[in-house]
């Protein structure tokens, strides 16, 4: 069975595995973790990062895809974090989560999105890539 194509980070596709890959780094009280694959009903957020003792920054760089499995238990994830305090920061969200943004109101409650990687394609040579820029940059 073939898997859906989806973007990369560098803007190429490439075939979807289907699994979600979780690292962690701390830095000082902020927890930054970076998001790898795809975020569907196999996913457990709150297992795979574990408890929180300040703000949580969530690199979105390598998600490739989001179900609606996915989105919900996001959300859920998400809302029970910022409603116990946390302060979260999401950082070069992809095309798959730029899309959730935008169609979903609460897909971030009570975060703050940094970042985004906007898809763009050279008329010229006929590349595609992703540049990441501030959403600062865009207001």
């Amino acid at each position: 069975m073939l898997q859906p194509e989806r973007w990369t980070p560098d803007g190429l596709r490439y075939k979807l595995r289907g699994v979600l890959k979780i690292q962690k780094q701390q830095l000082g009280d902020v927890l930054e973790v970076t998001l790898s694959g795809a975020i569907d009903e196999r996913v457990d957020l709150e297992t795979e990062i574990g408890p929180l003792h300040g703000p949580l920054h969530v690199n979105c760089k390598e998600i490739v895809q989001i179900n609606s499995a996915g989105v919900k238990m996001w959300i859920k994830y998400f809302e029970d974090l910022s409603k116990a305090g946390t302060k979260l920061k999401f950082l070069e969200c992809t095309p798959p989560v730029v899309e959730q943004l935008n169609l979903i109101r609460n897909f971030i409650p009570g975060g703050v999105v940094e970042s985004v990687h906007i898809p763009l394609s050279c008329s010229q040579c006929g590349k595609s890539f992703l540049v990441v820029i501030s959403v600062e940059k865009l207001r």
